[in-house]
């Protein structure tokens, strides 16, 4: 009797756990996310205040995220570390939106001073990979989950 009860309970217990979602760790999603932005992050010339523009958002070797942005007789570098991400969200213009613990300060390299950006937006090669813009919204939010936890309300 013994036996068979727990034959049953092994199965149920397996059945349960192969049924199951499991959430990616933070080191799988980190992984994920440094190699789809190496693979497919993109420069994109852009127009802001009649102003040329070129961006780009690279990660280096110490996991730090660079937002390259040159125009004109400038280049500016704002860098943060991929575990100071709290979110990600489409904006109006279809962009990726990444929103910091706290704001990003950006240094013009010519002159060496610095501007505050709440956010950096990356641009993505979505030619190679279906679905490509989504899926990074929701690893750099499931990042945002491990990284800027919310807290739990009692009511």
């Amino acid at each position: 009797m013994k036996k068979a009860f727990f034959t049953f309970m092994l199965f149920t217990i397996t059945g349960v756990l192969s049924f199951a979602q499991t959430r990616p760790t933070k080191q799988e999603i980190v992984n994920w996310i440094i190699e789809k932005v190496r693979l497919y992050s993109e420069y994109k010339l852009i127009e802001s205040n009649n102003t040329k523009v070129a961006t780009f958002f690279s990660i280096d070797a110490n996991q730090n995220i660079e937002q390259h942005i040159t125009g004109k007789g400038f280049t500016m570098i704002g860098t943060e570390k991929l575990e100071d991400i709290c979110s990600a969200e489409l904006d109006e213009l279809n962009r990726i939106k990444i929103q910091f613990k706290q704001p990003i300060v950006i240094t013009q390299l010519e002159t060496g001073g610095k501007v505050t950006s709440g956010i950096a937006i990356l641009y993505l090669n979505e030619s190679k990979e279906n679905n490509l813009r989504n899926r990074m919204i929701k690893a750099l939010n499931d990042l945002g989950s491990y990284n800027c936890p919310k807290a739990k309300e009692v009511y």
